[in-house]
């Protein structure tokens, strides 16, 4: 799916996909160590675009979407340390609410309809959520492949 219908960018990287003609266990464990492979040759050109990047890339300044970077955690390891939480609360009073939104209401998505396909090591389940008015996205459920699907494979 990553190379005939790219999403997310996958365009912009280059990666083979395995396949094999056999269909025993040892062949599809080779498959798949051969996914990992190619798994790690798109991170490795997702970290050279990184470093070639400017500034910040992956951190959106909106506080409503992502999590405020001055919000860290404390000395603690855990945010609990009296001083740390004091320095939050001191700072700004509208970013500890902005986290405190997301972190127990999620983020809001405009109303309408959208469908998604995601790949799946057992196919490629589609996802679609439905008109919510705005509520907080819901996961889909999806089911594993029936076992007559996979029965009726060749061996």
């Amino acid at each position: 799916m990553r190379k005939l219908q790219p999403y997310c960018g996958y365009e912009a990287y280059t990666f083979d996909v395995p396949t094999r003609d056999h269909s025993d266990c040892y062949t599809r464990t080779e498959v798949r160590f051969e996914e990992m492979y190619q798994s790690l040759r798109i991170v490795y050109q997702v970290l050279d675009r990184l470093e070639q990047s400017e500034g910040e890339p992956v951190m959106i300044a909106d506080p409503k979407f992502a999590y405020p970077s001055k919000l860290t955690i404390g000395a603690d390891g855990q945010g609990q340390d009296p001083e740390h939480v004091s320095h939050i609360l001191g700072h700004s009073m509208e970013e500890l609410i902005h986290h405190f939104k997301l972190v127990t209401e999620g983020f809001r998505i405009p109303p309408g309809q959208v469908y998604a396909q995601v790949e799946h090591a057992k196919g490629h389940p589609g996802c679609a959520p439905g008109d919510r008015r705005g509520h907080p996205p819901v996961p889909c459920p999806t089911s594993a492949t029936p076992l007559m699907q996979t029965c009726s494979l060749p061996p």
